[in-house]
């Protein structure tokens, strides 16, 4: 089922118009119930802005992402990394920009 996905992916992807890139662009603002005490976001908190990501980099090519989950199709995570290199803050605007790597085959 993966590589349906992948190949519908694909497919937007190589007929998609000049405007819209492979790249989707979300922004978030840190509310008041994320930073710790300290005022620091808890590192958990990344991989959920992650998968906001993702979802609207799907939504981005034309794909809700729920209509996937409906016809079946689960994408899981199986790797995620994160490279910290300074801490986000109270009403800080994150920009999350999420694109398909294509240097990884897919399985």
């Amino acid at each position: 089922m993966i590589m349906i996905i992948v190949n519908i992916i694909e497919e937007i992807l190589k007929r998609r118009a000049p405007d819209l890139p492979g790249l989707a662009i979300t922004k978030y603002r840190v509310i008041t119930a994320i930073p710790d005490p300290h005022g620091l976001v808890y590192h958990a908190n990344y991989l959920r802005w992650f998968e906001m990501g993702r979802t609207e980099l799907f939504r981005h090519l034309g794909l809700a992402y729920k209509d996937i989950e409906e016809k079946g199709i689960l994408l899981p995570v199986s790797e995620a990394f994160c490279k910290y290199i300074r801490p986000a803050k109270y009403d800080d605007i994150l920009v999350i920009e999420t694109c398909f790597d294509q240097s990884v085959p897919a399985e």
